[in-house]
């Protein structure tokens, strides 16, 4: 038995004189041989895949190398635009504090308004009570026109007798021959209303 056949993965018990088993050998050799030159091709395969990602590793640092430039660039902006916006903050910061102090007036006159609309409040809530009053006190149209329908009736009968008497004593007077019959026609004509026959 020879050392090296059980790594080939060959059968230890094969003699030599047997050439069945020596044919078996053969193939197995060959078998071992196409392994071996197809691991040949996979590690050339890799050799040059492993060629093409150093070459894609140096594109990658020169780009990197590049972004590092461009952040450094970046860097001194940033710096030179700091003084910029520590100035923009600070004149924002005044603006603000003296709109701060305007709110301030602000708020102490809206508190002076405020004051006043609880007087006006006040003076509106008794307003309401006194109009609450009259209305319950005011007449209505029909009641008033009721009144003043029998105030008129009241003022028409006044008007008739007060009539009544000025026609006797036209009357009167025309017979006694102080006003002459014309006279008394004249003054008969002059009655505010109409005679009721």
């Amino acid at each position: 038995m020879e050392v090296g056949t059980t790594f080939l993965g060959l059968d230890p018990g094969l003699r030599r004189d047997d050439k069945r088993k020596q044919s078996s050998m053969a193939e197995q050799t060959a078998t071992l041989d196409e392994k071996v030159d197809g691991l040949v091709t996979t590690v050339g395969d890799l050799t040059q895949r492993v060629d093409g990602l150093v070459t894609t590793v140096g594109d990658l640092t020169q780009r990197v190398d590049g972004l590092v430039t461009t952040v450094g660039d970046l860097v001194v902006v940033v710096k030179g635009n700091t003084e910029s916006i520590e100035d923009l903050a600070r004149m924002t910061k005044e603006g603000f504090d003296a709109v701060d102090k305007r709110f301030e007036v602000v708020d102490k006159r809206f508190e002076d308004v405020d004051k006043r609309f609880d007087g006006i409040e006040k003076d509106v809530g008794s307003l309401k009570a006194d109009v609450g009053y009259l209305k319950s006190q005011m007449v209505t149209k029909e009641y008033l026109d009721d009144k003043l329908a029998d105030l008129w009736g009241d003022v028409i009968v006044l008007f008739r007798k007060e009539d009544k008497r000025v026609s006797g004593v036209v009357s009167m007077l025309v017979k006694k021959t102080v006003f002459s019959i014309a006279d008394g026609r004249e003054l008969d004509a002059l009655r505010p209303l109409l005679p009721i026959s």
